[in-house]
């Protein structure tokens, strides 16, 4: 690992390239981690729990099973030199073929093979091909990209060529970013509160339908998976604010476009894959919640403080400290691949905190430790397992090539294309 971080900071061209925790910098730890062997595959054992595949996985015992070969850096900056001033959502159609919203100059970028702009579709407005603030595009398979403008309150679809095909109004309003999908059918689905509340859920959430006029059709509603998360509340004249710890376990959820909800209950360490084709399935990771280093829960607390003290000045802890465990499982992401990568915390902590430079708000408490990350196909088949180090995460990837984001405590980020190679 000291060679290989050594020659990366030979090939820097600049002592600013190479600053600690530059995208660059974060690339060489990633290839570093990703070319670790170990001779002991992960423990994996199979069974049925009634008519659903259930899959378990020590994760003491998972390893990277790849090794991470660069073949595209594509860095955020000035839109005058970089092929993208922001990177937003990422959208993965084929390996020459990559969608992002460009929050710098309200557009959307296509980018080829080796990262250069090959397209750039709209601007900032509300006219017919403009936008304002996106919360959502994804690829349809017939149909090009969508996109969704909350502040246009419209869904938009665009050819392959970034040829403009038309809009449907939808109704203001979101809960979340990536929020736009496609189902198995090739229709969209807005991701919406739910308005029949729940109280297992502080926020409910549910995917509705929309049809090519925009009229709301069908209701898909997740699975409830009962998580227990203390909340951190300050009462102020307007009604209040709440926030949670970094580390507090959380009830997850993303949609499989072949039609199955990928829910993760964090604190268990279990993903969950339900559908209506009668393919239950469940991932067990045990063992995977890992200690917190008293600096990582120092951070936590900083945050927390931060965050309400700006809502009010005077406001002092109460209720439960912050947890000492990380928790099992952190995120899942499933995207057009089809693959579902599932986020586990990193064993050991990397990096030492501080300040983020340039602002007052405490360092992301979670950004001193990497993660490692399981792929399984649809039906709960393991595909790899990657190192990533802190700062870095999946957008997407295929069982040869992977494509991840890398960001910096300032925020600016770079987008990384790898081909995996399976270890011998």
């Amino acid at each position: 690992m000291r060679l290989a971080l050594g020659m990366c900071r030979l090939r820097a061209s600049t002592a600013a390239l190479c600053r600690p925790r530059s995208p660059l910098l974060l690339l060489c730890v990633c290839v570093a981690l990703g070319c670790e062997q170990s001779d002991r595959p992960p423990s994996i054992a199979r069974r049925s729990s009634g008519d659903t595949a259930v899959v378990e996985l020590q994760a003491t015992r998972i390893q990277p099973s790849v090794t991470l070969e660069l073949r595209a850096v594509v860095t955020a900056g000035d839109p005058d030199t970089s092929a993208i001033g922001d990177i937003g959502e990422v959208e993965i159609v084929a390996v020459d073929t990559v969608w992002i919203f460009d929050r710098t100059c309200v557009c959307l970028v296509q980018l080829d093979s080796v990262g250069s702009a090959r397209l750039r579709v709209g601007r900032a407005g509300r006219g017919p091909g403009e936008f304002q603030f996106n919360v959502g595009i994804v690829a349809q398979r017939n149909a090009g990209l969508a996109q969704w403008d909350m502040r246009n309150a419209r869904v938009s679809r665009l050819s392959s060529t970034g040829q403009l095909l038309g809009s449907v109004p939808v109704a203001p309003g979101h809960v979340a970013f990536d929020a736009l999908y496609v189902d198995g059918d090739d229709r969209l689905l807005l991701r919406r509160a739910d308005a029949r509340r729940d109280d297992a859920a502080p926020m409910p959430q549910v995917l509705v339908r929309i049809d090519e006029r925009g009229e709301t059709g069908d209701t898909l509603r997740p699975p409830t998976l009962r998580v227990p998360t203390h909340r951190y509340v300050v009462a102020t004249g307007a009604g209040g604010s709440a926030t949670m710890s970094a580390f507090a376990p959380r009830a997850l959820w993303e949609y499989h476009r072949d039609g199955a909800f990928v829910s993760v209950d964090g604190l268990r360490g279990e993903v969950h894959l339900t559908d209506t084709a009668g393919r239950p399935a469940r991932i067990v990771f045990s063992d995977a919640a890992v200690p917190l280093t008293s600096e990582e829960r120092e951070l936590d607390r900083r945050m927390i403080r931060w965050r309400l003290r700006r809502e009010a000045p005077e406001w002092q802890w109460s209720g439960p400290d912050v947890p000492e465990r990380s928790p099992a499982v952190t995120r899942v992401v499933t995207r057009s691949s089809g693959l579902i990568w599932v986020q586990l915390p990193a064993r050991a902590v990397v990096s030492s905190g501080g300040a983020n430079p340039g602002s007052g708000e405490p360092l992301d408490p979670t950004s001193l430790r990497g993660s490692t990350w399981v792929a399984f196909t649809r039906d709960v088949a393991l595909v790899a397992v990657i190192a990533l180090p802190p700062g870095e995460s999946v957008v997407d990837g295929t069982a040869t090539t992977l494509w991840t984001i890398a960001r910096d405590p300032d925020g600016a980020g770079a987008l990384l294309r790898y081909r995996m190679r399976p270890h011998e």
